[in-house]
C-alpha cells in the first residue's frame, strides 16, 4: 500500500487529491489518504496533526509501505510534512515531496539561515520533489541544487463545456476571498468595466474576508450586479463554471490554479496574472488574458475586451479547453505520475 498526507480543508491541494480520487488513482494504486491538517481553532488544527502523526507512524509500524506522498505548502504545511518525511525515512520508505503553496518563495526568503539549511536538507532527503512547473523546478533547484526534482502539474476532468449567462455576461471569480487573490483588484476593475458592458454580473465565490469583499461592493454601488456566493463545490461549482463567460483570478501569488485549470477545460475565457505557473498555462492573447498583479486598469480593460467580444471569448475558451485536454488531463498527467510511483516505490 501506499500513503498520501494532506490537508483536509478547501482549497488547491485539497482539490488535487479529490481528483486523484474522482479519477480512480487512488484505488489503483492502493492508496491511504491520511488528512493531517483541519481548520479552526488552534486545539483542534493541532490535535488533527498529532493524530494523524500517529495514525502515520502506525501505518509504517503494521504495514508493509511502498511510499509516502506529501502535499506541502509554505510555513506550518511544509514543516508538518518534514515531520511525516523524517517518520517515514525512519521505516526506509520512499518520500515524495509535493510543494504546492503559491508563497513558497516569500516563506523561503523570510526564514533565518539555519531555518533555510533545514529546508534545503528535506529537499535534498526527500526521494523526489514534485513540482508544478518549470518556473518552479527552477526556484527549487536554486535552493538545493541536488535536489531530485520532477514535474508534476496539477490536472483536471474536461467537463462539459460552458454555455454563457443566458441573458447577462457572468464574470466568475473561485478561491478564497482576500488580497493575496485580488478580489479587491477585481471589484474595482468590474465596477470600471461595468459602466462599459452594463450588462456584466460578477459572482464571487470563495471562502476568506468575505466582510471587506461586502463593503468594496457596497462602496461601489454594485449590490444590483455583484453577488457574494460562498465557499462552494460539487454541482453548485459545476453550475456556476457551464454559466460563466468569463473566468478572472487577478492573484498576486499562485502555485498552479486548479481553478483557472477548470474554468479552461470548461472553454471559460480566463484572466489571470502573471504570477506562479499561470504562464506555464496561458499564452496571452490566445487561450486567455495574462496581467500583471494588481494592474487594476489592464484587469478593466481585458473585462471590456472579453465582454465586448464575444468570438474573441469564445475563440480563447476553445483554445483554452484545448490547452487543458492536451497538457492539464488525467490521460496527460497521471501517466506522468504513475511512472514516477513506479521508479520510486519500495518492492
Amino acid at each position: 500500500m501506499k500513503l498520501m498526507v494532506g490537508p483536509d480543508a478547501p482549497g488547491g491541494m485539497r482539490s488535487v487529491i479529490e481528483r486523484y480520487v474522482g479519477d480512480g488513482f487512488v484505488a489503483e494504486q492502493d492508496i491511504r489518504i491520511i488528512w493531517s491538517y483541519r481548520p479552526g481553532r488552534f486545539w483542534r488544527r493541532h490535535g488533527a496533526f498529532v493524530r494523524a502523526l500517529a495514525q502515520f507512524f502506525w501505518v509504517l509500524a503494521t504495514r508493509r509501505v511502498e511510499l509516502v506522498h506529501l502535499h506541502a505548502a509554505a510555513h506550518g504545511s511544509f514543516w508538518r510534512k518534514a515531520a511525516f518525511a523524517n517518520a517515514a525515512r525512519c521505516f526506509g520508505v520512499p518520500v515524495l515531496l509535493h510543494l504546492h503553496g503559491s508563497t513558497m518563495r516569500e516563506f523561503y526568503a523570510g526564514l533565518r539561515p539555519w531555518l533555510k539549511t533545514r529546508v534545503a536538507a528535506e529537499l535534498r532527503r526527500a526521494t523526489r520533489v514534485l513540482v508544478l512547473s518549470e518556473s518552479w523546478r527552477d526556484f527549487v533547484a536554486s535552493i538545493e541544487p541536488r535536489a531530485r526534482i520532477e514535474i508534476a502539474p496539477n490536472h483536471v476532468a474536461l467537463g462539459d463545456k460552458s454555455s454563457g449567462g443566458a441573458s447577462a455576461l457572468n464574470v466568475l471569480f473561485l478561491g478564497r476571498v482576500g488580497a493575496r487573490k485580488g478580489v479587491g483588484d477585481l471589484i474595482a476593475a468590474f465596477a470600471h468595466a461595468q459602466q462599459i458592458a452594463p450588462e456584466a454580473r460578477l459572482i464571487i465565490a470563495g471562502d476568506g474576508d468575505r466582510r471587506d469583499a461586502r463593503r468594496r461592493i457596497l462602496a461601489y454601488s454594485l449590490s444590483s450586479c455583484a453577488s457574494l456566493v460562498g465557499w462552494i463545490d460539487g454541482a453548485e461549482k459545476e453550475k456556476l463554471l457551464r454559466q460563466a463567460d468569463i473566468f478572472v483570478l487577478p492573484s498576486y501569488r499562485e502555485g498552479m490554479s486548479v481553478a483557472v485549470l477548470e474554468a479552461m477545460a470548461r472553454g471559460v475565457a480566463v484572466i489571470t496574472t502573471r504570477v506562479g505557473a499561470s504562464p506555464d498555462m496561458i499564452a496571452d492573447g490566445l487561450n486567455g488574458v495574462l496581467i500583471e498583479p494588481g494592474d487594476v486598469t489592464a484587469l478593466a480593460a481585458a473585462i471590456v475586451r472579453l465582454g465586448l467580444d464575444d468570438d474573441e471569448r469564445r475563440r480563447m475558451g476553445c483554445a483554452a479547453r484545448e490547452r487543458v485536454a492536451t497538457y492539464f488531463a488525467a490521460a496527460t498527467a497521471l501517466p506522468k505520475l504513475r511512472a514516477i510511483y513506479q521508479a520510486v516505490a519500495r518492492r
